[in-house]
């Protein structure tokens, strides 16, 4: 046995020892099944829910025969800039009130009701009846109708009146305003919509890591930043739904204040990893072949980015879990697939921060 034999075998040996305190600390831990249930605020990102034709927003894309001198030119995987956009237009001033936010994501809806102030002097009418019924006042009066709800009795006193009141107006006794604004779309907020769309919502995304930011800088040592590829979904009929990302690479985020610029790289400490967690406790058969095909990737990862052998790599996988698998592992991107009843593989890349766990790969992924 050579040199560079003895140092793989070694590797090998170090990587199931690994694994195996891997699992003995996980029985102290809640198995994380569906990886949204404990994913940081504001995260997770699903990548195919971005435009990939707009200025301020660029992903990389997968690596595949035609393109791999392209891709693999560059270590940024997202890059982001907030960019400035042209403000809505102006909601006519009797549909402001009922309006809160306008966003070209959605066409503006009005509130269901609001509760507008009222005074008691607003009515000429009700302060004159005010007057002579308060003028001629006995305990035994009957209240006028116009009144009700506007005095206050009180025994051997006269009637005072409530001065404010907040009562509910609802937007269905308001037809008039149902036109206002459906004018206001048609011709106004439809058009603005479609220009601004796509760089609000990288500009939506920019705000959001920034947000994570914030968190990673002040609790980085707590939290990892990573991307999944090759989402596992299965509702089992014993553990319930699995939910999770088996292929993750370990993230780092930059942030550039002087050009408003965020991009996230893969950490340049540590490698790409299986994660096969999701999978533990189920009695499953292949359990033996699932930690020897982990353990085959997580000592000498495969380029995740490399689409045909991402999707090798996951169908090998949910072939390993049951004879009735799918494979829905397209070469388009997708975004929070349902749960299937049977184990499924897609193609629904995600960035997403969590806590760190007992998981022991993100601290031996350089061996």
């Amino acid at each position: 046995m050579n040199l560079q034999e003895e140092k793989t075998d070694a590797q090998k040996k170090i990587v199931r020892l690994f694994t195996y305190l891997e699992k003995a600390l996980s029985l102290d831990d809640n198995v994380i099944r569906d990886f949204r249930t404990t994913a940081a605020v504001p995260s997770p990102w699903w990548l195919a829910d971005f435009p990939n034709d707009v200025e301020n927003l660029k992903i990389k894309s997968f690596e595949t025969e035609k393109n791999a001198e392209e891709v693999s030119n560059t270590d940024v995987w997202l890059r982001v800039e907030k960019k400035s956009i042209k403000s809505a237009p102006d909601l006519q001033d009797e549909l402001k009130e009922w309006i809160d936010e306008v966003s070209p994501l959605e066409a503006p809806k009005a509130k269901d009701k609001i509760d507008r102030k009222v005074k008691f002097e607003q009515e000429y009418n009700r302060v004159e009846k005010f007057k002579e019924f308060r003028k001629d006042f006995k305990e035994s009066d009957v209240i006028p109708e116009i009144l009700k709800e506007w005095i206050v009795l009180t025994p051997g006193k006269l009637p005072e009146s409530i001065k404010v009141k907040y009562v509910e107006d609802h937007w269905n006794n308001h037809p008039e305003l149902h036109n206002l604004l459906e004018y206001y779309i048609e011709n106004e907020w439809q058009l603005w919509a479609e220009k601004v769309r796509k760089i609000y919502k990288a500009n939506l995304l920019y705000d959001h890591l920034y947000a994570l930011r914030l968190l990673l800088k002040n609790e980085g040592d707590s939290y990892e930043l990573l991307l999944g590829h090759g989402l596992l979904t299965w509702k089992h009929h014993a553990v319930g739904a699995i939910y999770a990302p088996i292929f993750l690479t370990p993230l780092v985020l930059d942030f550039d204040a002087s050009r408003r610029v965020i991009e996230v790289s893969p950490d340049p400490m540590f490698r790409g990893f299986v994660e096969i967690s999701p999978l533990y406790e189920m009695d499953n058969p292949a359990e033996i072949d699932l930690i020897t095909w982990s353990d085959k990737i997580n000592s000498n990862p495969f380029n995740f980015w490399h689409l045909e052998s991402l999707k090798t790599q996951a169908r090998t996988l949910i072939n390993y879990l049951s004879t009735n698998s799918e494979d829905c592992f397209s070469d388009e991107a997708t975004a929070a697939p349902q749960i299937s009843e049977t184990p499924s593989i897609w193609n629904a890349p995600v960035i997403f921060a969590r806590k760190r766990t007992n998981d022991l790969w993100s601290k031996y992924a350089e061996i």
